[in-house]
């Protein structure tokens, strides 16, 4: 079973970024990404909108419940 954290990381990889870059993009730290993956860091709803708006037409249904495309 995939977990949100498995989805961010395909997602980052599928954007042809990392922790670093990803986390600029959405005006984190690399560290807070990885957390963010790991689990020990929930994504709360700023961090979805900044996430959204870095990567347009992403399907929040997906990354949240692994529904959808």
């Amino acid at each position: 079973m995939s977990t949100v954290g498995s989805r961010l990381a395909e997602l980052i990889e599928d954007e042809n970024l990392n922790n670093t870059s990803f986390g600029k993009k959405i005006n984190t730290t690399p560290s807070a990404v990885g957390e963010m993956i790991k689990g020990s860091r929930n994504i709360g709803i700023n961090t979805a909108y900044k996430i959204v708006k870095a990567v347009p037409g992403l399907n929040l249904n997906w990354l949240f419940f692994g529904l959808g495309p």
